[in-house]
């Protein structure tokens, strides 16, 4: 997919999908930012699905995780147009 807003759909689905969870969209000129919530039971089958779905984004794109105190957790992608890399 080469637009930025359907590679956002697209990721935004997948990750739905594996986790359960309805991830958070945002946007803006650069970049569009999608959150989700790990559960803290998230199955192998659905982690595989997570790193599949990070694992086919363009260089462009960046991902993270980030761990808050109470042990929840959340990843974060970052889509950028492909034409203009970070």
């Amino acid at each position: 997919m080469g637009s930025r807003t359907a590679r956002a759909i697209d990721v935004a689905a997948r990750l739905s999908a594996a986790t359960g969870q309805e991830p958070r969209t945002s946007e803006d000129p650069e970049v569009t930012r999608i959150t989700v919530a790990i559960p803290a039971d998230l199955s192998e089958p659905a982690r595989l699905t997570v790193l599949a779905a990070l694992a086919a984004l363009p260089l462009s794109d960046t991902y993270g995780h980030d761990r808050a105190e109470d042990d929840s957790q959340t990843l974060w992608v970052e889509l950028r147009d492909r034409r203009n890399p970070p």
